[in-house]
């Protein structure tokens, strides 16, 4: 039992260590199409691209490499709901599982790329004790022709 915990943890070290490992390897290969092969630039990445790939599974490679051939990147971020492949929104229960479990490995239903939950800017927020300055309540203006004071019944 002891066993099958171990490979059950291992299986999801590996699932937590390919996204990283994917955007890594997607930046490499696209410094190495901007720069030549042959300079040592170019050695330099394709030796860190190769070691890249021996660390992946063979599955998620030819995944990878079925999109790099039709020139897509084959990993994208979700940003509030909408996959950044496809620009297409996911369901909210897809968005809640990426949410729930971050380091499963997840492929987007529309475009098939593999996602993960982008990190997304946290919006300012205001220091606790000081409020900003509010208006106070205006008065209402009368309409024209209506006497400003008030009526008595």
């Amino acid at each position: 039992m002891a066993h099958g915990m171990q490979m059950e943890c291992v299986a999801m070290n590996q699932a937590q260590n390919i996204i990283p490992r994917l955007k890594q390897l997607t930046g490499l290969e696209r410094d190495l199409r901007q720069v030549k092969e042959k300079s040592s630039a170019g050695q330099t990445l394709a030796a860190e691209i190769a070691v890249l790939r021996e660390l992946l599974p063979t599955s998620i490679l030819a995944h990878h490499d079925s999109f790099r051939r039709r020139g897509k990147s084959s990993i994208a971020a979700v940003v509030r709901g909408v996959c950044r492949g496809c620009h297409l929104a996911l369901p909210r229960g897809r968005v809640t599982e990426l949410q729930r479990i971050p380091d499963d490995l997840s492929v987007c239903d529309n475009c098939g790329v593999f996602i993960y939950l982008a990190d997304e800017p946290t919006p300012p927020q205001e220091p606790k004790g000081k409020r900003k300055a509010t208006s106070t309540k205006r008065e209402k203006r009368p309409a024209s022709g209506v006497p400003t004071s008030s009526y008595t019944h």
